[in-house]
Protein backbone atom coordinates (compact mmCIF):
# COMPACT_ATOMS: atom_id res chain seq x y z
CA UNK A 1 0.00 0.00 0.00
CA UNK A 2 1.28 3.73 -0.81
CA UNK A 3 1.70 5.71 2.01
CA UNK A 4 -0.70 8.80 2.24
CA UNK A 5 1.29 12.54 1.69
CA UNK A 6 0.07 15.25 3.67
CA UNK A 7 0.57 18.96 2.30
CA UNK A 8 0.55 21.48 4.83
CA UNK A 9 -2.60 23.47 5.12
CA UNK A 10 -2.81 27.07 4.66
CA UNK A 11 -4.93 29.40 7.55
CA UNK A 12 -7.55 31.92 7.06
CA UNK A 13 -8.40 34.38 9.93
CA UNK A 14 -11.87 35.06 11.49
CA UNK A 15 -14.05 37.64 9.87
CA UNK A 16 -16.76 37.72 12.50
CA UNK A 17 -18.28 36.15 16.06
CA UNK A 18 -15.56 33.22 16.40
CA UNK A 19 -15.23 30.24 19.06
CA UNK A 20 -11.66 29.21 18.82
CA UNK A 21 -10.81 25.00 20.42
CA UNK A 22 -7.79 25.63 22.10
CA UNK A 23 -5.42 22.99 22.63
CA UNK A 24 -5.60 20.59 25.42
CA UNK A 25 -3.60 17.60 25.83
CA UNK A 26 -3.40 14.58 22.94
CA UNK A 27 -5.26 13.86 19.90
CA UNK A 28 -8.70 12.46 21.45
CA UNK A 29 -8.97 15.12 24.15
CA UNK A 30 -8.46 18.18 21.04
CA UNK A 31 -10.74 16.03 18.80
CA UNK A 32 -13.42 15.86 21.66
CA UNK A 33 -12.65 20.04 22.29
CA UNK A 34 -12.94 20.65 18.47
CA UNK A 35 -16.63 18.48 18.27
CA UNK A 36 -18.03 20.80 21.26
CA UNK A 37 -16.56 24.27 19.61
CA UNK A 38 -18.80 23.22 16.39
CA UNK A 39 -21.55 22.72 18.06
CA UNK A 40 -21.64 25.60 20.14
CA UNK A 41 -20.66 27.81 16.67
CA UNK A 42 -23.39 26.04 15.15
CA UNK A 43 -25.69 27.67 17.36
CA UNK A 44 -24.83 30.68 16.55
CA UNK A 45 -24.19 30.31 13.01
CA UNK A 46 -20.11 31.27 13.64
CA UNK A 47 -16.90 30.78 12.75
CA UNK A 48 -14.66 28.13 14.35
CA UNK A 49 -11.25 27.48 14.84
CA UNK A 50 -8.97 25.45 16.23
CA UNK A 51 -5.19 26.09 18.11
CA UNK A 52 -3.90 22.51 17.46
CA UNK A 53 -2.55 22.71 14.15
CA UNK A 54 -1.86 19.08 13.65
CA UNK A 55 -5.71 18.15 13.31
CA UNK A 56 -5.38 20.15 10.08
CA UNK A 57 -3.75 17.36 8.43
CA UNK A 58 -6.15 15.13 9.27
CA UNK A 59 -9.17 17.83 8.20
CA UNK A 60 -7.51 19.36 5.61
CA UNK A 61 -10.19 22.34 5.48
CA UNK A 62 -10.40 22.51 8.99
CA UNK A 63 -9.40 26.17 10.24
CA UNK A 64 -6.66 26.69 12.51
CA UNK A 65 -5.26 30.03 14.20
CA UNK A 66 -2.14 30.67 16.20
CA UNK A 67 -2.58 31.58 19.66
CA UNK A 68 -1.38 35.23 19.33
CA UNK A 69 -4.00 35.92 16.87
CA UNK A 70 -7.57 35.07 19.02
CA UNK A 71 -9.59 37.81 18.40
CA UNK A 72 -10.08 39.40 22.17
CA UNK A 73 -14.13 38.86 22.22
CA UNK A 74 -13.84 34.89 20.70
CA UNK A 75 -15.30 32.31 22.33
CA UNK A 76 -12.68 30.00 23.86
CA UNK A 77 -13.68 26.21 24.52
CA UNK A 78 -10.82 24.33 26.53
CA UNK A 79 -12.20 21.22 27.82
CA UNK A 80 -11.67 17.78 26.94
CA UNK A 81 -15.33 16.69 27.48
CA UNK A 82 -18.43 16.54 24.90
CA UNK A 83 -20.16 19.71 25.38
CA UNK A 84 -24.06 19.08 26.64
CA UNK A 85 -27.13 21.61 26.24
CA UNK A 86 -30.49 22.19 27.93
CA UNK A 87 -31.80 20.75 24.97
CA UNK A 88 -30.33 17.39 25.38
CA UNK A 89 -32.78 16.49 28.06
CA UNK A 90 -30.27 14.56 29.62
CA UNK A 91 -31.08 14.22 33.74
CA UNK A 92 -29.22 15.52 36.70
CA UNK A 93 -26.44 13.11 37.69
CA UNK A 94 -26.51 11.40 34.66
CA UNK A 95 -23.34 10.48 34.71
CA UNK A 96 -22.09 7.49 35.71
CA UNK A 97 -18.56 6.71 34.24
CA UNK A 98 -15.24 6.82 37.09
CA UNK A 99 -14.37 10.03 35.20
CA UNK A 100 -16.97 11.96 36.27
CA UNK A 101 -17.11 11.01 39.66
CA UNK A 102 -13.31 11.47 39.85
CA UNK A 103 -12.90 14.69 37.21
CA UNK A 104 -16.49 16.20 38.64
CA UNK A 105 -16.19 19.23 35.76
CA UNK A 106 -18.39 22.13 35.57
CA UNK A 107 -21.79 21.10 35.24
CA UNK A 108 -22.86 20.86 38.92
CA UNK A 109 -25.63 18.76 37.41
CA UNK A 110 -23.62 16.30 36.31
CA UNK A 111 -24.90 15.96 32.96
CA UNK A 112 -21.86 14.44 30.89
CA UNK A 113 -21.70 11.41 28.18
CA UNK A 114 -18.03 10.74 28.39
CA UNK A 115 -17.49 7.07 28.28
CA UNK A 116 -21.22 6.39 28.95
CA UNK A 117 -21.20 4.77 25.66
CA UNK A 118 -24.77 2.94 25.10
CA UNK A 119 -26.31 5.09 27.95
CA UNK A 120 -26.12 8.15 25.33
CA UNK A 121 -29.55 9.48 24.28
CA UNK A 122 -29.89 9.04 20.62
CA UNK A 123 -30.56 12.35 20.40
CA UNK A 124 -27.37 13.69 21.78
CA UNK A 125 -25.52 11.02 19.32
CA UNK A 126 -26.89 12.50 16.55
CA UNK A 127 -25.80 15.65 17.53
CA UNK A 128 -22.07 14.68 17.42
CA UNK A 129 -22.07 11.95 14.39
CA UNK A 130 -23.65 14.93 12.40
CA UNK A 131 -20.55 17.23 13.54
CA UNK A 132 -18.04 14.24 12.98
CA UNK A 133 -19.07 13.01 9.50
CA UNK A 134 -18.98 16.96 8.19
CA UNK A 135 -15.43 17.13 9.22
CA UNK A 136 -13.75 15.57 5.64
CA UNK A 137 -11.21 13.11 6.41
CA UNK A 138 -7.97 13.60 4.50
CA UNK A 139 -8.59 11.46 1.16
CA UNK A 140 -5.32 9.73 1.42
CA UNK A 141 -6.03 8.57 4.81
CA UNK A 142 -9.58 7.59 4.07
CA UNK A 143 -8.41 5.29 0.82
CA UNK A 144 -5.50 4.03 3.11
CA UNK A 145 -7.70 2.81 6.15
CA UNK A 146 -10.25 1.32 3.47
CA UNK A 147 -7.78 -0.28 1.63
CA UNK A 148 -6.03 -1.96 5.19
CA UNK A 149 -9.85 -3.01 6.15
CA UNK A 150 -10.39 -4.76 3.33
CA UNK A 151 -7.03 -6.46 3.18
CA UNK A 152 -7.10 -7.79 6.65
CA UNK A 153 -10.66 -7.78 8.42
CA UNK A 154 -13.41 -9.58 8.25
CA UNK A 155 -16.67 -10.32 10.72
CA UNK A 156 -14.25 -12.78 12.49
CA UNK A 157 -11.87 -9.48 13.69
CA UNK A 158 -11.64 -7.87 16.88
CA UNK A 159 -10.88 -4.44 17.76
CA UNK A 160 -8.00 -3.86 21.08
CA UNK A 161 -7.28 -0.51 22.32
CA UNK A 162 -4.29 -1.07 25.20
CA UNK A 163 -3.63 1.94 27.17
CA UNK A 164 -1.01 1.71 29.08
CA UNK A 165 -0.44 5.04 31.01
CA UNK A 166 2.67 4.34 30.84
CA UNK A 167 5.00 7.43 30.42
CA UNK A 168 7.90 9.06 31.78
CA UNK A 169 6.39 12.66 31.94
CA UNK A 170 3.08 12.56 34.28
CA UNK A 171 2.63 11.50 37.31
CA UNK A 172 -1.01 10.78 37.05
CA UNK A 173 0.02 8.33 34.35
CA UNK A 174 2.26 6.50 36.66
CA UNK A 175 -0.63 6.14 38.95
CA UNK A 176 -3.50 5.40 36.28
CA UNK A 177 -1.16 2.26 34.89
CA UNK A 178 -0.55 0.56 38.40
CA UNK A 179 -4.19 1.39 38.90
CA UNK A 180 -5.91 0.69 36.03
CA UNK A 181 -4.07 -1.70 33.55
CA UNK A 182 -3.39 -5.23 33.74
CA UNK A 183 -2.11 -6.81 30.36
CA UNK A 184 -3.30 -10.33 31.80
CA UNK A 185 -6.80 -8.86 31.66
CA UNK A 186 -6.76 -8.19 28.05
CA UNK A 187 -5.09 -11.48 27.34
CA UNK A 188 -8.03 -13.49 29.53
CA UNK A 189 -10.50 -11.23 27.69
CA UNK A 190 -8.76 -12.00 24.18
CA UNK A 191 -8.45 -15.88 24.87
CA UNK A 192 -12.32 -16.16 24.90
CA UNK A 193 -12.23 -15.31 20.85
CA UNK A 194 -10.85 -18.46 19.97
CA UNK A 195 -11.47 -18.20 16.18
CA UNK A 196 -10.49 -14.49 15.97
CA UNK A 197 -7.58 -12.14 15.20
CA UNK A 198 -7.41 -8.92 16.43
CA UNK A 199 -6.22 -5.80 15.29
CA UNK A 200 -4.50 -4.39 18.39
CA UNK A 201 -3.49 -0.71 18.74
CA UNK A 202 -1.14 0.67 21.93
CA UNK A 203 0.82 3.41 23.55
CA UNK A 204 3.26 1.23 24.62
CA UNK A 205 5.27 -0.70 21.95
CA UNK A 206 6.56 -3.15 24.84
CA UNK A 207 3.03 -4.52 25.29
CA UNK A 208 2.42 -4.91 21.71
CA UNK A 209 5.07 -7.48 21.31
CA UNK A 210 3.88 -9.47 24.52
CA UNK A 211 0.65 -10.07 22.75
CA UNK A 212 2.36 -10.68 19.35
CA UNK A 213 4.03 -13.69 21.15
CA UNK A 214 1.05 -15.02 22.78
CA UNK A 215 -0.88 -14.83 20.00
CA UNK A 216 1.51 -15.02 17.47
CA UNK A 217 0.21 -14.09 13.44
CA UNK A 218 -3.58 -13.67 15.23
CA UNK A 219 -2.45 -10.05 15.98
CA UNK A 220 -2.77 -7.77 13.20
CA UNK A 221 -1.08 -4.28 13.58
CA UNK A 222 -1.19 -0.95 11.67
CA UNK A 223 3.25 -0.48 11.38
CA UNK A 224 4.16 2.64 9.98
CA UNK A 225 7.20 3.99 12.05
CA UNK A 226 6.71 6.61 14.62
CA UNK A 227 9.78 7.57 12.96
CA UNK A 228 8.27 7.96 9.63
CA UNK A 229 8.19 11.42 7.69
CA UNK A 230 4.13 11.53 8.82
CA UNK A 231 3.09 13.12 11.54
CA UNK A 232 2.22 11.51 14.67
CA UNK A 233 -1.00 12.73 14.77
CA UNK A 234 -1.66 11.43 11.21
CA UNK A 235 -0.28 7.49 12.81
CA UNK A 236 -2.55 8.19 15.85
CA UNK A 237 -5.85 9.19 13.44
CA UNK A 238 -5.31 6.00 11.34
CA UNK A 239 -4.87 3.56 14.19
CA UNK A 240 -8.35 5.24 15.51
CA UNK A 241 -10.37 4.30 12.74
CA UNK A 242 -8.91 0.88 12.14
CA UNK A 243 -9.99 0.28 15.89
CA UNK A 244 -13.57 1.01 14.68
CA UNK A 245 -13.58 -1.04 12.19
CA UNK A 246 -14.51 -4.13 13.77
CA UNK A 247 -17.60 -5.44 15.62
CA UNK A 248 -16.02 -5.71 18.36
CA UNK A 249 -13.95 -2.86 20.80
CA UNK A 250 -11.86 -4.40 23.98
CA UNK A 251 -10.27 -1.05 25.68
CA UNK A 252 -9.77 1.38 28.16
CA UNK A 253 -12.91 2.58 30.57
CA UNK A 254 -10.75 5.70 30.82
CA UNK A 255 -9.11 6.14 27.55
CA UNK A 256 -10.62 9.10 25.22
CA UNK A 257 -9.19 6.70 22.04
CA UNK A 258 -11.24 3.80 22.85
CA UNK A 259 -13.90 6.14 23.54
CA UNK A 260 -13.25 7.90 20.05
CA UNK A 261 -12.75 4.95 18.30
CA UNK A 262 -16.56 3.82 18.91
CA UNK A 263 -17.76 7.54 18.14
CA UNK A 264 -16.28 6.65 14.79
CA UNK A 265 -17.78 3.60 13.80
CA UNK A 266 -21.22 5.28 14.47
CA UNK A 267 -21.71 4.67 17.68
CA UNK A 268 -22.28 0.79 16.74
CA UNK A 269 -19.05 -1.45 17.86
CA UNK A 270 -19.54 -3.16 20.78
CA UNK A 271 -16.96 -1.73 23.43
CA UNK A 272 -15.92 -4.53 26.25
CA UNK A 273 -14.02 -2.01 28.72
CA UNK A 274 -11.20 -3.41 31.21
Amino acid sequence: MKEPEFPIPEKKLPTGVTYVARRRGGLCNNLKCLFSTIRLANLESAEYFTTCKELAFVFPDLPVIDVDKIPENARQVCDWRFVTLDEDRLPPNFARAATSIVYPGRDLLSRYIDFEYGRIPQNVREKYLEIIAKLAVHPEIGRFVTQFIDRNFDDKTVSVHLRSWLTDHWDKDQQRHSTHFSLQKYINEMEKYKDCRFFVASDNNDYLQQLENHFGNRVIRFDFQRSSPHHPVVIDFIDLLLLSGNNILIGSPLSTFTELAWWYSKCTTQPILL
